[in-house]
């Protein structure tokens, strides 16, 4: 994702990740979205402050940021490959009601 990230920058500029992701999901998941995203962030910034503390990563997260690259990937590369169609199929029927109408056949 981070390559995606970097290319982006240095070519189409079409957005970021993150603010991509925000855009086509429903707005009733921003909020969950933000917490699962910056609790990792979080908890390594202030990790020498609480040696105890366990991380709960969400295990939903890297789904919806592998459905995210697909479609960056699509943008940056002008293609989108049988793999990356087939992923976000998959995620888009998995997770009824995330994925907002129009973004779901891009």
């Amino acid at each position: 994702m981070e390559i995606l990230k970097n290319l982006d920058r240095q070519g189409a500029n079409t957005g970021t990740i993150f603010d991509d992701v925000k855009q086509q999901i429903e707005p009733k998941f921003h909020s969950q979205f933000e917490t699962a995203l910056r609790a990792p962030q979080n908890f390594f910034k202030h990790a020498n402050k609480d040696a105890e503390k366990v991380l709960a990563f969400n295990l939903d997260l890297p789904e919806i940021f592998l459905w995210e690259a697909a479609l960056k990937y699509g943008e940056l590369a002008r293609e989108m490959t049988l793999e990356l169609a087939a992923y976000k199929a998959w995620f888009t029927i998995r997770n009824p009601g995330v994925i907002k109408q129009e973004f779901r056949n891009q």
